[in-house]
């Protein structure tokens, strides 16, 4: 009887050991393959994480500048008119609302980010070559009025990058560690041993 017990014992231990080593074996393959900023929302939040990272919360509210209306007149009447019909989307007055400017130091931004994001079929080598120069210490991001203690991890891990995929790559990890913490903490809370793999 005890031998059996035991064994059983193990057996019952495997299941929330197998489902904690395959978040984490998932989380690691979302860190190392999935291409910089191809994930939706994935840039915004990146340069959020920056700023909180070293030092800028809260940002201040964008401004337009010179070279912003230059850039909007050199596309003639067509831009101005798809500019007016963008405006009134409830998706972009909520960007207007959350939009805000941050101080992130310029050798962490890499404008290549998310090439992949809006084509699924475009392939990653958009992002191969050299990184077009940024002079740019300010950065726009909607993710602006979002609470920015959530970005501290992310944030910390950027500080010791010496480039952006580096701190892309840094920052992912450290949102991992915490999703992953969490989530293997709700296995191992959850799990029954009496009702087996239906308690997760």
């Amino acid at each position: 009887m005890p031998l059996r017990s035991t064994s059983r014992g193990k057996c019952t231990r495997a299941i929330p050991l197998l489902v904690s080593a395959f978040l984490a074996l998932m989380g690691a393959s979302w860190l190392m393959a999935t291409p910089p900023g191809s994930s939706f929302d994935e840039q915004a939040h990146f340069v959020k994480a920056i700023a909180v990272g070293h030092g800028d919360f809260y940002g201040e509210p964008p401004v337009v500048t010179a070279a912003n209306l230059r850039d909007l007149y050199r596309g003639g009447a067509g831009a101005l008119a798809e500019l007016h019909r963008s405006q009134t989307t409830s998706a972009v007055r909520w960007q207007n609302r959350t939009t805000r400017r941050f101080q992130v130091p310029p050798n962490l931004i890499d404008p290549r980010f998310g090439c992949t994001v809006w084509n699924r079929d475009q392939p990653a080598t958009c992002l191969n070559g050299p990184r077009p120069r940024t002079d740019a210490r300010t950065q726009n991001t909607y993710a602006g009025t979002y609470q920015p203690y959530l970005y501290l991890p992310a944030g910390l891990a950027t500080r010791s990058a010496g480039s952006p995929g580096t701190a892309l790559r840094l920052a992912r990890a450290a949102t991992l560690a915490v999703a992953l913490a969490l989530l293997i903490a709700a296995v191992w809370l959850l799990w029954a041993p009496e009702a087996g793999a239906t308690s997760l």
